[in-house]
């Protein structure tokens, strides 16, 4: 059953058309049958049985490209020592609960081996949450002195995440509303950026908004911050793996100059880097 609804987790839109479309032709249907003396219940019967062998197939072909959730668990908890050594006892046992909605262990350890091997003096973060925490407590014991600022539109999420923070931290929970934005002559939905302080950003984290904001949520990131963003600086996308961000993936490479690289970590990580 978790198999099933990671397929669907991952395939919302496309099982919503699938409803739709077959509402549609039931209804269809119905007006034939009550409009003509035709007999359509065989067709109903018949359309039903392909409409399910369709579903089945595609329900074994997905399952085969899952992968080895014993491999996953194994590299979740490699993860998990490699965290564990780069935080000492009380920063480590703060951290909330990881995988599900939240940042999976893999995904935290390529911010921490970013951060500490590029040393950014300025972090942007698209939504707030555990990985938030995390790059705080880093930052506190590696590099102290980086500015990090995350961008989340929910006031409560927001809170509860400016509670896990440091007092006098240089991390920073920032309230930004979605806001409407034009961008080659489409509308789109993204975080309120007055709020953001001025400087070169030399890694932006994109793991924000959610999906169901619009088609393609995480696409206004790069249009509205490429020009902020300095050269060599790192654009790092979680969720990479599923097929919105893929199509987001490329849609800027079409527009903008970098060097992409995609880590298969649980949920996949796409890094850019500013040419």
């Amino acid at each position: 059953m978790k198999q099933l609804m990671e397929i669907f987790s991952n395939r919302k839109r496309q099982v919503a058309w699938t409803v739709l479309i077959v509402s549609g032709l039931s209804v269809v249907i119905a007006l034939v049958e009550s409009l003509t003396s035709l007999n359509v219940y065989p067709y109903i019967l018949g359309s039903a049985v392909v409409l399910l062998l369709t579903l089945l197939i595609f329900l074994v072909l997905r399952l085969l490209e899952l992968p080895d959730h014993n491999t996953r668990l194994y590299e979740q908890v490699e993860a998990l020592f490699y965290l564990r050594s780069v935080l000492p006892d009380k920063r480590y046992t703060n951290l909330p609960r990881m995988r599900d909605y939240a940042a999976s262990p893999d995904f935290l350890r390529v911010l921490a081996e970013k951060t500490m091997e590029a040393k950014p003096k300025l972090i942007v973060e698209a939504s707030c949450g555990l990985s938030t925490i995390f790059l705080s407590h880093l930052l506190a014991e590696h590099s102290p002195e980086t500015r990090h600022f995350a961008l989340e539109d929910s006031e409560y999420y927001g809170g509860l995440c400016r509670e896990r923070l440091d007092p006098g931290a240089l991390s920073q929970v920032i309230h930004a509303p979605m806001k409407e934005y034009s961008l080659n002559g489409k509308t789109w939905k993204w975080y309120e950026l007055s709020q953001l302080p001025e400087g070169e950003i030399d890694m932006l984290i994109v793991d924000g908004p959610p999906f169901h904001i619009q088609l393609l949520a995480r696409y206004p990131a790069l249009p509205l911050l490429f020009d902020r963003i300095k050269p060599g600086g790192l654009i790092i996308l979680d969720d990479a793996a599923r097929p919105d961000e893929t199509e987001i993936v490329r849609r800027w490479a079409e527009n903008y100059h970098f060097s992409s690289e995609f880590i298969n970590t649980e949920k996949g990580t796409t890094i850019l880097t500013k040419k």
